[in-house]
């Protein structure tokens, strides 16, 4: 029986096969033979009667028609709802409901689709005349409590008609009332959600076992408390988490069914808390220390992220973040405030990035497009004078609108120059050995230079038509290159 792999885990492996083989490590055709052994993961399609996806198409329209014609009621009675004496209002408020429930009855064996459409209407009217009748007879009732007599209300109707929609809705409602009075009330409520909440996962499991939503309605209302009282609180509180988190892992591992998302709310609680607890504090009170800290939880986050879960993309990006920003929180902690150092940091990020990708990384194509943005675009901003001036110093445009020329100290014109000279220099370097990086380094300093000083010396009409040829001559060169290149690698140039 062949050993089955994810589709993660078969592309690294054939590609580390193929590159033993390209070495001489390998025989040749040894690497097919190899990876023959495995087989990749496949998960079936889910097929479905023809019927049933016809069906749910006339129940979204016939929802969609309740919806708007429920409105438009509601909207009529609303215009015209000053002139109207209090009996006069809650006697149409009660017709208009009795008869939608009435019909959805006396429709429901003859035409079943027609009497949801008229139960919808009617559970939407019967919410709509909850908060109407609160404001006719000055109730003073809170928000909360009138959406937890809707849902309630709509409970029956619900189970009558064994409608999933108007289950969850109806479910939906009464959580979003426990939530605003309990989990945003003040002093001893929120804590009353540790008894609720177990409640609710015990109440659901027996009663509404069959709907998935309820069960996500859980997770979240538990999650929520968490970070509410917890990971909000900048106090000794927080330090719960440290126990909470490890404690969700475990609540994780006996969840089958939702243990992927799970995992990842998880993982998002522990970058959260390093947000808030680490990398601000490191902000707030500019200590090296905790910038120390973040470091040491993220190195473990690259351990686990490649060990634990065989090399994870999403988790290797959110680490290669998180150091990047603890890059900048050393320089800021060490008291640099000049905004070219950061950008001129992150020039030499994308650099390293990009030359190291292919020797001490397993995730070269990630790292190289990471690269390259970085320094691409970090190149652009360094070619101007403000960026070295700091935006402290920085002169003021005000001779623009004067026909002046901006004037900027000789400090912060040199490096501006020399650095957009060189950067030049290493994309001609690229241009001579065909990479298409490099035409578009040169491409894109050709005409940020360009742009800078041909309006300050040409006619605007001028300054165009040249800007446009020179846009048509770089997209020559591009295409010239991609072609040559594609010949040397020894495939067939696209036609675009």
């Amino acid at each position: 029986m062949k050993r089955i792999l994810n589709s993660n885990q078969h592309e690294f492996l054939k590609r580390e096969l193929n590159y033993l083989e390209e070495k001489g490590h390998l025989e040749p055709q040894q690497a097919a033979k190899l990876l023959s052994v495995y087989q990749l993961q496949t998960y079936p399609k889910k097929t479905e009667p023809a019927s049933k996806s016809s069906i749910n198409f006339v129940q979204t329209l016939l929802l969609f028609g309740a919806l708007l014609i429920g409105l438009g009621i509601l909207s009529f009675v609303a215009t015209n709802w000053g002139a109207l004496s209090k009996l006069s209002k809650f006697i149409i408020l009660f017709i208009g409901l009795f008869s939608f429930y009435t019909g959805g009855w006396f429709f429901e064996k003859k035409r079943p689709q027609t009497a949801k459409a008229l139960f919808y209407i009617g559970a939407f009217a019967f919410g709509a005349e909850i908060f109407y009748i609160g404001q006719m007879f000055h109730l003073g009732g809170k928000l909360e409590n009138a959406f937890l007599a809707w849902g309630i209300g709509l409970l029956p109707l619900a189970y009558y008609l064994k409608d999933r929609i108007l289950k969850v809705c109806s479910i939906a409602f009464i959580y979003y009332a426990i939530e605003v009075k309990f989990m945003f009330g003040e002093g001893w409520l929120p804590y009353v959600m540790v008894l609720i909440i177990p409640l609710l996962f015990i109440l659901t499991n027996k009663l509404a076992n069959d709907l998935k939503e309820v069960f996500l309605m859980n997770l979240v209302l538990m999650y929520q408390f968490v970070e509410m009282q917890f990971m909000l609180d900048e106090g000794w509180k927080a330090l719960w988490m440290l126990a909470i988190i490890p404690l969700f892992f475990f609540i994780e591992k006996k969840v089958k069914e939702y243990q992927e998302l799970l995992f990842i709310a998880n993982l998002l609680l522990i970058y959260q808390f390093i947000e808030m607890h680490i990398a601000w504090k490191a902000v707030d009170h500019v200590q090296i220390s905790y910038v120390f800290a973040g470091i040491v939880v993220t190195a473990g986050l690259f351990w686990y992220g490649h060990v634990k879960l065989q090399r994870s993309l999403p988790l290797f990006l959110a680490n290669l973040a998180l150091s990047i920003q603890w890059v900048f929180l050393l320089l800021y902690t060490s008291g640099v405030n000049n905004v070219s150092y950061y950008v001129a940091t992150t020039f030499i990020l994308g650099v390293v990035l990009q030359v190291l990708q292919s020797k001490f990384s397993d995730y070269p194509d990630v790292l190289k497009i990471i690269g390259i943005i970085f320094h691409f675009s970090m190149a652009l901003v360094l070619t101007s004078p403000y960026i070295w001036l700091g935006f402290e110093q920085a002169p003021r445009l005000s001779g623009i609108q004067q026909g002046e020329f901006e004037t900027y100290p000789i400090e912060s014109m040199i490096p501006s120059v020399l650095f957009g000279t060189l950067y030049a220099l290493y994309g001609f370097y690229l241009v001579k050995k065909e990479q298409l990086l490099g035409i578009a380094i040169v491409g894109v300093m050709v005409l940020r230079y360009y742009t800078d000083y041909s309006f300050k010396f040409l006619d605007k009409s001028i300054a165009f038509m040249i800007g446009g040829i020179i846009l048509m001559a770089l997209g020559y060169w591009f295409e010239r290159t991609r072609r040559k290149e594609a010949k040397k690698n020894g495939k067939p140039p696209e036609n675009k």
